[in-house]
């Protein structure tokens, strides 16, 4: 992952990939290409991705793929589908603040908004020092969150 804190993209896939080769059972080296995609902007690849890396171990897949794939969905535009991974995600790890906020957001787009600030409401009590802007600045997929998502954010209830 070093290579995309550098954005070398290209570099960062061709090592994903070469992990893929040599551990093709491993779920969390599809995690790892899923990743890589994402930075690119590329949500429906990583989410073919996360899907198998999630079917070799689907009783007890890692959190952050589940997350992942909720993720990709979401920035699919697929709201129904992201709501029923990112839930999945948070009864995996309750206390891991993305999936929420995620959550959160989708929520809001999909025009239920008293969800959407019921999810930021449950984020806020279980991290009360969280913000959009951490979150931001963490993003393995800075490519989807623009003013409208962080509009979406704040009709939530997220604080910026």
């Amino acid at each position: 992952m070093a290579r995309l804190e550098r954005n070398d993209i290209e570099g960062a896939k061709r090592a994903a990939m070469r992990a893929l080769e040599l551990e093709p059972k491993e779920p969390t080296v599809y995690n790892g290409v899923a990743i890589v995609y994402l930075r690119e902007g590329n949500a429906k690849v990583a989410a073919e991705y996360l899907t198998q890396g999630i079917s070799l171990d689907p009783k007890n897949p890692p959190t952050s793929m589940v997350h992942n794939l909720g993720c990709s969905y979401f920035y699919l535009g697929d709201d129904a589908t992201a709501i029923e991974w990112l839930s999945k995600a948070i009864a995996k790890s309750p206390k891991f603040p993305p999936p929420r906020a995620v959550l959160a957001i989708a929520y809001a787009r999909k025009g239920d908004i008293e969800k959407a600030k019921a999810t930021a409401a449950e984020l806020l009590a279980i991290n009360p020092e969280f913000k959009m802007s951490l979150l931001q600045q963490r993003t393995i997929a800075p490519k989807y969150w623009d003013s409208k998502t962080l509009q979406l954010a704040r009709q939530a209830g997220l604080p910026d």
